[in-house]
């Protein structure tokens, strides 16, 4: 028995280097190839069982590191001691299967150049040997799809996941389906305040779509030791998304939720859901994340507001009735066509009962012919020896240049710098006008 798996895997492995030399042959873009050889998928293991997760990945410039999670829950991550071009690294994980129900086993792959491949992700179930417990179903959005990508970036090592095994992956929150409170809410508090600092960072559950990660870090941290990592891979052009779920009970009557967000700039919407006291599920939203780095974003519970903000699931009385139920965190792609991955860390979540915010009026369109700029980096911190790429957009100007080197409108450009650099983009308006964007790639 234990020749023939030996034998196998001789095999499996030889299979991913194939495939990893079948691409740099064909001409396309190293980056790791990984597959998660056991479980397999379908494959059903009684519940209480403990198996072993076994992942090999392979890359043109070497394997860095390999995580492992089961339901958008980080298990583990594996540095590799000696990556090397093309030679397999092979992991192995523990869990044991102790909640009945589907689960998805999810592995990704970094390159030496902190690159990080398509997720593999195999579905199993967990068949039940007891009696069941308590789940719920998601919640749905409605109205305009939302404009809401697990894309690891750092290679440092986040802290280890709880070791209790995640619940049951929880199905899309599209469409919209019946849900049931959790079990196992922490008691209500007295009146609106704090509601986690990721400290303890608790049991929180993805949903269906396979499109990141949100696990505990010490990377970013706004405060304390801890913040929350939401990594993620948007792998479509179409309308992509990714909930992560956990229910934390709110005091008081409060109308805004704070949070302070560490930006990457891409411009995605971070929404909140609410569950009220009638079983309604509210989405609300923090807004695009435009900035990079620490800044304090605000979600006003306000049904009135326009969309993204909008009844999610449940019966629809037109208003938020208290006591009210903190839900899910919500990240949705803008613009709907956008492909791509990145990251944010959030850090001291919190809720209160506050004055609303003046409105103030809107602006005046800009003139038809103003300059459309975007200048941005898929990543902004790299390791040494690494690269990354430079992208801009722009539009109704008469000249552009990168770094005093003319370049077309639209267009991208790869950069390894051995230390940290800022590239500068130049444009010339219509009118004759000088305008420089900056960004600037750091090396750690």
């Amino acid at each position: 028995m234990f020749l023939h798996r030996r034998f196998g895997m001789v095999w499996f492995l030889a299979a991913i280097l194939l495939v990893s030399c079948g691409r740099q042959q064909a001409g396309q873009a190293t980056a790791p190839v990984v597959i998660i050889a056991e479980p397999t998928a379908g494959q059903q293991v009684p519940q209480g069982t403990e198996i072993a997760i076994v992942v090999a990945a392979t890359d043109g410039q070497g394997v860095a590191k390999v995580e492992v999670g089961v339901d958008g829950v980080l298990l583990g991550a594996f540095e590799n001691p000696s990556p090397a071009a093309n030679v397999p690294f092979e992991v192995r994980q523990p869990w044991r299967a102790e909640q009945p129900g589907s689960h998805a086993v999810m592995a990704v792959a970094y390159n030496t150049a902190g690159v990080a491949g398509a997720p593999a992700v195999v579905n199993i179930t967990v068949v039940e040997t007891a009696e069941p417990t308590p789940t719920w179903v998601p919640t749905g959005a409605v109205g305009p799809p939302p404009t809401l990508t697990w894309t690891p970036i750092s290679i440092k090592t986040p802290p280890a996941a709880s070791p209790t095994a995640p619940p049951p992956t929880v199905p899309s929150p599209r469409p919209p389906t019946a849900t049931k409170t959790p079990s196992g809410a922490k008691g209500r508090p007295a009146a609106p305040g704090p509601i986690t600092g990721f400290e303890e960072f608790g049991r929180w559950r993805r949903g269906d779509q396979p499109n990141g990660t949100f696990s505990q870090t010490t990377e970013q941290v706004h405060s304390g030791s801890y913040a929350g990592k939401l990594a993620y891979n948007f792998p479509t052009g179409g309308n992509d998304f990714v909930v992560f779920l956990h229910t934390f009970p709110l005091g008081g009557r409060p109308n805004r939720l704070s949070m302070w967000v560490y930006g990457d700039g891409r411009k995605h919407y971070l929404n909140a859901w609410i569950k009220d006291a009638q079983g309604e599920t509210w989405q609300f939203t923090f807004g695009q994340v435009k900035h990079t780095g620490w800044q304090q974003m605000d979600a006003w519970i306000d049904p009135t507001a326009p969309w993204p903000v909008g009844h999610i699931d449940g019966p629809s009385n037109g208003v938020v009735d208290y006591p009210i139920d903190f839900r899910a965190l919500v990240l949705d792609d803008v613009p709907d066509s956008f492909s791509g991955s990145g990251v944010i860390y959030v850090d001291d979540l919190s809720c209160a009962q506050s004055a609303p915010p003046t409105p103030t009026p809107k602006p005046t369109s800009p003139p038809a012919n103003a300059p459309v700029v975007d200048f941005r980096a898929d990543a902004t911190t790299i390791p040494a020896g690494g690269c990354t790429w430079l992208r801009w957009d722009v539009e109704n100007v008469r000249e552009v240049y990168l770094d005093g080197e003319g370049v077309v409108g639209h267009g991208s450009r790869q950069v390894c710098p051995t230390a940290t650099t800022t590239y500068r983009l130049k444009i010339i308006r219509l009118d004759g006008g000088v305008e420089i964007y900056e960004v600037t790639v750091k090396v750690v």
